[in-house]
C-alpha cells in the first residue's frame, strides 16, 4: 500500500514539474510575442518618423525653390520684362540687361533633392523652369553683345561718314529688331511657365501665397 502511495506521489510530482515546464514555455512564448510586437511597433514608429522627416525636407526644399523662382522672376519682370512687353513691332531692345550667374543658388544647392521628389512631373517642371531661366539669361547676354556691336558701329559711322559703315549699321539694327521679336516670344513662354509651375507647387502643399 505504501508503495502505491509513493508511486502516486511521484506521479503527482512529475505532473507538477511538467505543468511548471509547460507554463514556463507558454510564459516565455507570450513574453517573446509581446517583445516582438513591441520591437515591431518601435520599428514602425521609427519608419513613420523617418518618413515624416523626409516629407518635411521635401516640402522645405520645394518652398525654397518656389521662393527663388518667384523672386528671380519678379526681379526680372520689374526690371526688363516690362520693357520687352512694351516693345512695338520693328523696335529694338535698347537696354543692357545686367547678367549674373548667381541667380539660382537655391536650385544649385538642392539639385540632388529635386531628383528625389516623389512627383516626377514636378521634377521635370522645376528643371524645365530653370533651363528656361538660363536660356533667357543667355538670350539677354546675346542681345547685350548685339547692342554693343550696333552702338560701336554707330560711332564709327559718325566718325567716318562711310556709306559702307551706314549699310552695316542697317544690317546690325535689323539683327537687333529680329532678335527683339524672338526675345519677346521667349519672355511670354517663361512667364507662362512660371504661372503654371506656381499651381504645381500649390498642389504639392507649398504655400504660394495664392
Amino acid at each position: 500500500m505504501d508503495s502505491w502511495i509513493a508511486l502516486i506521489d511521484v506521479g503527482v510530482a512529475m505532473v507538477g514539474v511538467a505543468i511548471a515546464l509547460v507554463s514556463a514555455v507558454i510564459g516565455g512564448c507570450i513574453a517573446g510575442w509581446f517583445t516582438l510586437r513591441g520591437v515591431e511597433r518601435q520599428a514602425a514608429l521609427a519608419r513613420e518618423v523617418q518618413a515624416e522627416s523626409e516629407r518635411a525636407l521635401v516640402l522645405a526644399t520645394l518652398q525654397a525653390i518656389h521662393t527663388e523662382i518667384e523672386v528671380v522672376f519678379l526681379r526680372y519682370q520689374n526690371s526688363m520684362g516690362v520693357k520687352i512687353e512694351a516693345l512695338g513691332v520693328g523696335e529694338i531692345l535698347n537696354y543692357h540687361y545686367p547678367v549674373s550667374s548667381d541667380y539660382f543658388s537655391v536650385y544649385g544647392g538642392n539639385a540632388a533633392q529635386v531628383g528625389r521628389l516623389p512627383k516626377i512631373n514636378l521634377q521635370k517642371s522645376i528643371v524645365a523652369t530653370y533651363v528656361m531661366f538660363r536660356g533667357l539669361r543667355d538670350s539677354y547676354e546675346i542681345n547685350n553683345r548685339y547692342l554693343d556691336d550696333y552702338e560701336s558701329a554707330l560711332r564709327r559711322a559718325e566718325d567716318t561718314g562711310s556709306f559702307k559703315q551706314h549699310e552695316q549699321n542697317r544690317e546690325l539694327k535689323e539683327r537687333l529688331v529680329e532678335y527683339a521679336g524672338a526675345l519677346k516670344i521667349f519672355h511670354v513662354e517663361v512667364r507662362q511657365k512660371v504661372e503654371a509651375i506656381r499651381l504645381e507647387f500649390e498642389e504639392a502643399g507649398v504655400d504660394t501665397g495664392l
